[in-house]
């Protein structure tokens, strides 16, 4: 498995979205199933999260972390085919 870590740091300004931040990171899960099980999780911990959008390629839901940046976690496929999503 990946590791992600955050840091506090509680003498540091709110962190603001916008021009020169990050827009959001993704995080993939292996299936549906494993999204809908990682939606269902974060609902009933009182975070908001979003309905399952179908991207074609792959599945998304979003969060968003405490500075208010966006957290996809996204399906692994079936993905884009070679050469990107209009080939």
């Amino acid at each position: 498995g990946d590791l992600v870590s955050f840091m506090q740091y509680p003498d540091l300004p709110t962190g603001v979205v916008g021009t020169g931040s990050t827009h959001h990171f993704a995080l993939v899960v292996d299936s549906a199933e494993e999204q809908e099980a990682w939606r269902d999780y974060l609902r009933g911990h009182g975070v908001e999260c979003t309905d399952v959008f179908d991207r074609g390629a792959f599945r998304s839901i979003y969060i968003r972390d405490p500075d208010g940046h966006i957290v996809e976690i996204a399906t692994s496929g079936p993905g884009f085919p070679a050469g990107g999503p209009s080939a």
